[in-house]
């Protein structure tokens, strides 16, 4: 595939992610990812076989922003402590987002988790980056590893919970709330 079919690869899966993530991947379709992208459906057969493929590109899509995300945090904040506040606080970036639709990955995960296994796969695979990326850094601060694994699980699910809420409620208090308090306990630990 050249470079223009390349960034036409590209162009489809930057419409689905945001798609998806809006509507949902059942609700989401090939039509409306056309519209959205201004491309002839037919032509998203050329890159993608199946809704699942696109799935599958999307999911892998927001994995490598999500891990040059933290290769940034890393790069930034060399200390484990501050890495940890701005992981922490990378809900915050995308406040009204979250309000609004949710959490990208949760969202994702709730929906697939009815449907396909191997959507499921991959979204497990994100939380499991994050999961080991708060891990890392509550080790770095100098928790063993198993009481940073148990530590590192509380903060992905109270993020995780805080986001779930901030959505149902449609209020974004929920989210400020709970990561204000995972900050109060990083600076307490």
């Amino acid at each position: 595939m050249g470079r223009k079919g390349e960034e036409n690869r590209q162009r489809i899966v930057d419409a689905a992610n945001t798609l998806i993530y809006r509507k949902g991947f059942t609700a989401t379709s090939f039509a409306d990812i056309a519209e959205t992208c201004g491309m002839p459906k037919g032509n998203f057969y050329f890159y993608f076989r199946t809704k699942e493929d696109l799935l599958d590109a999307v999911v892998k899509d927001r994995m490598k922003r999500m891990a040059v995300h933290l290769d940034k945090i890393y790069q930034d904040f060399p200390d484990p402590r501050l890495r940890l506040h701005r992981i922490v606080n990378a809900p915050l970036l995308d406040r009204h987002e979250v309000v609004q639709f949710g959490c990208p990955i949760g969202t994702l995960s709730a929906e697939l988790g009815k449907q396909s296994k191997t959507g499921i796969n991959a979204i497990t695979s994100m939380f499991t980056v994050l999961l080991l990326s708060i891990r890392h850094c509550l080790e770095g601060m100098g928790l063993n590893h198993d009481e940073a694994e148990r530590q590192a699980r509380h903060v992905l699910t109270s993020l995780q919970g805080a986001a779930n809420l901030s959505h149902a409620f449609k209020d974004g208090n929920w989210l400020e709330a709970e990561i204000q308090s995972l900050h109060e306990w990083i600076d307490a630990q």
